[in-house]
């Protein structure tokens, strides 16, 4: 529903831009290849499920979480590619991120 919602709307109007609040509705960008897009990143996701697989002591947990810290890097690299322009919240967020090889934040 929602897919089909954007779709008729992009048809129906023209945007200069569309803001992407977070990592989590980049799945939309594919509506949206004809228009400037703005990913915004309130905080390095991945990076936060490599810091709490490292302190987990249960090793189910631990490898859980690194295993989605790496499914999520991939998705951030895919999406921060396709946006036009990437923002962080945070100083610390952009420097960390920008540290990741293929990752561009402002």
């Amino acid at each position: 529903p929602v897919h089909d919602f954007i779709s008729n709307l992009v048809l129906e109007e023209d945007f200069d831009a569309v803001h992407v609040d977070t990592i989590s509705l980049a799945v939309y960008f594919k509506h949206f290849s004809n228009v400037t897009t703005v990913l915004n990143h309130h905080n390095f996701e991945s990076g936060m499920l490599e810091q709490r697989a490292s302190s987990e002591r249960n090793l189910v947990k631990r490898w859980y979480y690194r295993t989605e810290a790496r499914r999520l890097l991939k998705s951030e690299i895919v999406y921060c590619r396709k946006a036009s322009l990437n923002i962080a919240c945070s100083d610390e967020d952009s420097i960390e991120m920008s540290e990741r090889p293929r990752l561009i934040i402002l």
